[in-house]
C-alpha cells in the first residue's frame, strides 16, 4: 500500500475501505515453504489491484495561478446534459471503493461506493508556470467502462489570481458550489486494472460571441513584471475586466512584425481581428454606443455589444463585449483622444494580408479602415478566437 505511515489493522481479514482511499493498492498470494539450516528466498511479485487515474487541471489558459487560500476539490464521473437547461450535470461519481478482502485467493471487494472529492497537490510537471499546474492521483476498483463524450471533472471552490494587478476570480458563488468541465472522450473508455489513465484538463479563458466572431472579454496587455520574482511566464494576457479609465502603460502596441494575439497562451488560439472582423462591429445587432460607466470620480465611455454566451458569476460586467474608447498614443508619446479628452475615441487595431496594419474608429463611427499612419503610433487591441 502506498502510504507512509504504518499499515492499517485488519477487521475480519479486510482493509477497510477508508484505510485504502487515496492510495495504491498492491498484493500477492502463495504459499512460502521455509527450508531449515538454509538462506530463504520470498519470491514476491506484487500485482496491482485498483485503476489509476492522474488528473492534471491547468489553468495557465486562465491567465493567473491557483489562489494560495484555497484547496480545489475535484471527482471524476460521467454526465449528462439537461434538457431543460441545457447545462451539464454530473450523473454519476465513477471512483468507486469497497473493503478489500485479503484471505481470498484473489483480488475481491466488498461493496462499492462513491468516493466523490479529493485534494489536488501542487505539481510544477510539464508545465513551467507551476503555480498554473496542480495534479492528484486517484484510484477506483470500479473497471465500469465510461461511454464515449460522458467523462467529466467536477471541480469545487475554484479561485484564480489574475496575472492582472493579482485580482481573485471566483468561479463559483461559494466554495461549496461546483463547476463541471466535461472531457471529450470521444470513443468508449474501457477501464483496466493496474493501468494508469491520463486526464489532462487545460482551462481556456472563452470568448464573448457577437455574429460570427468570437471576441476577447478585454483588451490585450503585455506582462512586464519581472518572472523571477512573480512566477509569472506570460508576457501576453488579457486585462481582469473592463472597470478602469486608466489604461496599462503596455496596453497600446505599435504594429508587429509578429502578431501579438497569437503569442497569448495557448500560442496560435487567438489573433489580431481582421478588417472584416472590425467593421462588422460597427452594425452589428445588440449595439449599445457611446455607454457611460462611473468609476470613482471617473467615466468610462464605451462601445457595449450583446453576446448570446452565457454569462458567468467570473467575468463580472466582461459578459458583455465592452471596447472602451482609450484613444491613442501619437508618434511624440502623447495620450490622443483619450477619456480625459472632450472627443474620446475607440481606435483599434486589425489586420488584414493584403492591407496589413490598419484601425477602426467606433467612437465617432466609421466603417473606413485607415491603413494611412504613421508607424510609431500606438492603439489598443481586442484579439478574436481562431476556433
Amino acid at each position: 500500500m502506498s502510504t507512509t505511515s504504518d499499515l492499517p489493522p485488519l477487521k475480519e481479514g479486510k482493509i477497510q475501505r477508508n484505510d485504502i482511499l487515496g492510495k495504491d493498492l498492491a498484493v500477492d498470494y502463495g504459499t512460502i515453504y521455509v527450508k531449515p539450516n538454509e538462506i530463504n528466498y520470498l519470491d514476491i511479485k506484487f500485482k496491482k489491484v485498483l485503476t489509476r487515474f492522474k488528473i492534471n487541471l491547468n489553468i495557465r489558459g486562465l491567465m493567473g495561478e491557483f489562489s494560495p487560500n484555497t484547496v480545489a476539490r475535484i471527482s471524476i464521473g460521467r454526465y449528462y446534459t439537461n434538457p431543460q437547461t441545457m447545462a451539464k450535470e454530473f450523473k454519476e461519481d465513477i471512483v468507486q471503493m469497497g473493503d478489500f478482502n485479503l484471505i481470498s485467493q484473489q483480488p475481491q471487494f466488498g461493496t462499492l461506493t462513491a468516493q466523490n472529492n479529493y485534494n489536488i497537490s501542487l505539481n510544477t510537471e510539464g508545465d513551467i508556470a507551476g503555480k498554473s499546474s496542480k495534479y492528484t492521483y486517484i484510484y477506483t476498483a470500479s473497471f465500469n467502462p465510461i461511454p464515449a463524450n460522458q467523462l467529466t471533472l467536477r471541480v469545487k471552490n475554484l479561485v484564480v489570481i489574475h496575472d492582472d494587478n493579482a485580482q481573485e476570480r471566483k468561479f463559483t458563488p461559494s466554495s461549496t458550489d461546483e463547476i463541471i468541465i466535461p472531457i471529450n472522450n470521444t470513443n468508449s473508455l474501457p477501464l483496466e486494472r493496474a493501468i494508469t489513465y491520463n486526464i489532462i484538463a487545460r482551462l481556456i479563458e472563452s470568448p464573448l460571441v457577437v455574429g460570427q466572431n468570437k471576441w476577447a472579454r478585454t483588451n490585450l496587455i503585455y506582462n512586464n513584471s519581472n518572472p523571477s520574482n512573480t512566477n509569472k511566464v506570460d508576457r501576453f494576457i488579457f486585462r481582469y475586466d473592463n472597470n478602469y479609465t486608466n489604461p496599462h502603460a503596455t496596453e497600446y502596441w505599435e504594429p508587429q512584425t509578429i502578431d501579438p494575439c497569437s503569442k497569448v497562451y495557448p500560442n496560435g488560439l487567438w489573433r489580431l481581428p481582421t478588417r472584416a472582423q472590425l467593421q462588422s462591429l460597427i452594425n452589428a445587432e445588440g449595439i449599445l454606443r457611446d455607454q457611460q460607466l462611473s468609476l470613482g470620480s471617473n467615466i468610462l465611455k464605451f462601445t457595449q455589444y450583446d453576446s448570446p454566451t452565457i454569462s458567468h458569476i467570473a467575468y463580472g460586467n466582461s459578459n458583455k463585449l465592452i471596447l472602451p474608447y482609450f484613444g491613442y498614443i501619437d508618434s511624440q508619446n502623447n495620450a490622443t483622444n483619450n477619456l480625459s479628452s472632450n472627443s474620446p475615441e475607440g481606435q483599434y487595431w486589425g489586420y488584414n494580408t493584403s492591407l496589413g496594419y490598419g484601425y477602426i474608429n467606433l467612437n465617432p463611427t466609421d466603417e473606413s479602415y485607415v491603413t494611412n499612419f504613421d508607424t510609431n503610433e500606438k492603439r489598443t487591441i481586442r484579439c478574436v478566437r481562431t476556433q
